[in-house]
């Protein structure tokens, strides 16, 4: 572990990242019902902006490795913004449904590098203590969602999309300009090509199996956050309460990224497999009560909260396993190829979603949801067991 002030500086620089990051890279959730409105779009037409945003992700998480763990985390971190940059600038010039989809790839592949090169930054600055500061570090996405959620379409509404966008294309730049690169990558000679490397990530069947396992979370956060904001106008509530009731889902997924990662540190002996399990189950719970959604705001608030604790607030357990999975010198190509996976369930199932509930309604949304989430929950709890040893030996060795 690092010394006292160089520990803390890294974990305050830590979190601004990911706050910074998601203030962005999660624009779209709260900017869908404006993008609704001024282009006629359909669910499933929002559902493909949000597929794109992962694909962008997924196709950086192919390169995670090579940027974090060969040139350096907080180079890594400068590309991000940079790429951060280009794609909200092109948002803001060019003025179409198509150049939203273009943009969102862009910023979805900019905003890949974040969390790999930040567990990075964590594992290195804290192990072995490192599972509480990666809670915190993780806090940081549900934060600059809620900023973005309170912020973004105020502006958006105020002025117009276009110099919303612009406004995050100079914030990226700045961003860019402030972080210092890596003054030496202090690490030995890698004789194994990438590619090599990459490929060899198969044979894990632990890091595979986590990695199935968040596909049906990264599905159920991805379709929360989608179709929020349009559910509570579709149940009768403005677009302002809306949009409070997203920014508490975001108040609870900073409770939750903080607390699961603390309980578990006392329950289940330290299995992060078994909490990842009680995670899931609870969040089968809570998309069960979406569907009994009453439009009494106070009630709603805390259904909300509750919702963004589960469905969102499993981020900080599934990186720190990820994180842990990883030998010394490979969390980037680790974090990118779980992510890689992971991505797959808000590519493929967001815009699929978003076709069933343009021909049927928000029960049987909710109702597959919670099915999804509840056969990951029994899949994980199985295979429980193969989690069992002390994983904070692998860190240091490797698997």
């Amino acid at each position: 572990m690092a010394n006292s002030s160089t520990s803390i500086k890294m974990a305050f620089q830590s979190l601004s990242f990911v706050i910074l990051g998601n203030l962005i890279f999660t624009s779209y959730s709260p900017m869908e019902p404006i993008f609704k409105a001024r282009y006629n779009l359909t669910s499933t037409e929002l559902g493909i902006i949000t597929s794109f945003i992962f694909l962008g992700s997924m196709s950086m998480a192919l390169l995670t490795g090579f940027f974090v763990d060969r040139i350096g985390r907080k180079n890594s971190i400068k590309i991000s913004f940079l790429i951060l940059s280009i794609g909200s600038i092109i948002i803001s010039i060019f003025h179409s449904y198509y150049s939203i989809i273009v943009g969102y790839y862009i910023l979805g592949f900019g905003y890949g590098i974040i969390t790999p090169a930040t567990n990075s930054l964590i594992m290195k600055a804290y192990y072995p203590e490192h599972s509480r500061f990666m809670g915190i570090k993780q806090s940081g996405v549900p934060v600059g969602a809620a900023f973005s959620a309170i912020v973004l379409p105020v502006i958006a509404i105020r002025f117009s999309i276009e110099i919303l966008y612009f406004v995050i294309f100079i914030l990226g730049i700045i961003i860019f300009i402030l972080v210092k690169s890596d003054k030496i990558i202090r690490q030995k000679r890698i004789k194994e090509p990438y590619i090599k490397q990459l490929w060899s990530m198969k044979k894990n069947k632990l890091l595979i199996y986590v990695s199935l396992s968040a596909i049906s979370l990264s599905l159920g956060q991805q379709t929360l956050l989608t179709y929020y904001v349009v559910f509570a106008k579709y149940k009768g509530f403005s677009l302002i309460s809306g949009e409070i009731l997203l920014a508490c889902v975001f108040i609870g997924a900073v409770i939750g990224r903080i607390m699961w990662l603390r309980l578990n540190e006392k329950l289940f002996n330290k299995n992060r497999a078994v909490m990842l399990s009680f995670i899931m189950f609870l969040t089968t719970l809570s998309f069960l009560f979406l569907i009994f959604f009453v439009k009494i705001l106070f009630l709603m608030i805390i259904l909300s909260i509750f919702s963004g604790i589960c469905a969102i607030g499993w981020n900080g357990m599934y990186v720190t396993l990820i994180s842990e999975m990883s030998s010394e010198g490979n969390v980037g190509l680790f974090s990118g190829f779980s992510m890689m996976i992971m991505t797959i369930g808000p590519i493929f199932g967001v815009p699929l979603l978003g076709l069933l509930l343009d021909y049927t309604n928000y029960f049987y949304l909710w109702s597959i949801m919670a099915l999804i989430m509840l056969i990951a929950a029994i899949f994980i709890f199985l295979i429980r067991h193969s989690f069992d040893n002390n994983r904070l030996t692998i860190y240091k060795k490797g698997l």
